[in-house]
């Protein structure tokens, strides 16, 4: 026996195939190379931990720069610390894509602040700077996947999570990315360190890596 379909049910049928071969279909998940892309919908603004706007002196929202995909970054207002380095790709899955933290921690490795993370909800994987920080971006710079690698600046105004400035002394300015699916430490991609001291002006460096170059950190008393 043959079935006679309508046509107004069969235009419906194809049309919904058509639309799920250009659009998710269902939840998305990092193990698609789809969940990679940098988001329309990523904030340019930076946020806090609650999703609100972080707002400079005048009250004006900090605007970072990132569009999505790219690398810009705003300084915040009151600058002690400037740094920038180059990162280069491991060709790793998602190659040249990438999600990137820079933070602080002491000298003894206790975290003090996140200064960027670019990833949002791909965030999860930059398993190193989560396991410190437990995710907090409070008055950091956030935005997008990046989708090439290049020069990343960032910069402090040396005040720790309560706004208030931190005492003189040693701390580390670290950073990852990855390309990869990384939901545990062991499996964390490149990794830098940069001793500094705050207090005193001065120009800290590290040797250049397989994934990082020409790394440089200024501190401004």
């Amino acid at each position: 026996m043959v079935l006679a379909i309508p046509m107004r049910l069969l235009a419906i049928a194809i049309f919904s195939t058509s639309l799920c071969s250009t659009v998710a279909c269902g939840p998305a998940n990092d193990n698609d190379a789809e969940f990679w892309n940098p988001s329309a919908g990523d904030p340019t603004v930076a946020s806090d931990d609650a999703g609100d706007p972080v707002l400079d002196d005048s009250g004006t929202p900090i605007d970072t720069g990132v569009k999505p995909g790219d690398g810009g970054t705003a300084p915040p207002p009151g600058k002690c610390l400037h740094a920038d380095f180059t990162t280069k790709t491991y060709f790793g899955r998602y190659a040249p894509s990438h999600v990137l933290a820079v933070w602080v921690t002491d000298a003894g490795g206790a975290f003090v602040k996140t200064l960027a993370e670019w990833g949002k909800s791909r965030s999860s994987n930059l398993a190193a700077w989560r396991s410190v920080s437990k995710a907090s971006t409070v008055d950091a710079v956030t935005g997008a996947t990046l989708k090439s690698h290049g020069v990343v600046r960032v910069d402090w105004n040396c005040a720790n999570l309560s706004g208030a400035r931190v005492p003189n002394g040693d701390y580390v300015l670290h950073v990852e990315f990855t390309e990869s699916n990384a939901k545990s430490v062991s499996a964390a991609g490149p990794q830098l360190t940069v001793p500094f001291k705050v207090g005193a002006a001065g120009t800290f460096t590290a040797p250049d890596a397989a994934s990082y170059l020409s790394t440089k950190v200024v501190i401004t008393p």
